[in-house]
């Protein structure tokens, strides 16, 4: 039998589905002091129906960063850098994916916010 061209990595991943249907993956990599956290919803360009084109899911991605109950835009920003973090999202066809990457003693600080902007994002009026 002969080796395979390419040797790819055994998955290391850990899935777990939540009771609300959230899906959380996890893959611990030690060989660098810094964590990913990344929400990925499924929605893009390609949900948006009669106004396909129109920009609306990334519209909507930036609302997102411009405050929560608990947090305006500039706490939101100002959080993830105190922890020495970097916050981006993109829109894809079929995604949006909101990220921040943070040394890995940040990301307890940036978990907090990343789940906030998710999760009690108020899209405020005068943004609009």
């Amino acid at each position: 039998m002969s080796q395979p061209l390419i040797e790819f990595p055994r998955n290391t991943a850990g899935i777990w589905t939540l009771p609300n249907g959230l899906e959380l993956i996890v893959r611990e990599d030690h060989s660098s002091p810094v964590v990913s956290l990344q929400a990925w919803v499924r929605t893009g360009s390609i949900h948006e129906g009669e106004w396909l084109g129109a920009g609306l899911s990334h519209f909507l991605e930036h609302m997102l960063f411009k405050g929560t109950s608990r947090r305006d835009a500039n706490e939101i920003a100002q959080t993830v850098q105190a922890a020495g973090g970097y916050v981006n999202a993109y829109t894809s066809f079929d995604r949006t994916v909101y990220w921040i990457d943070t040394p890995a003693d940040g990301w307890e600080t940036c978990l907090d916010v990343l789940c906030d902007v998710v999760s009690d994002s108020q899209l405020p009026e005068e943004e609009f």
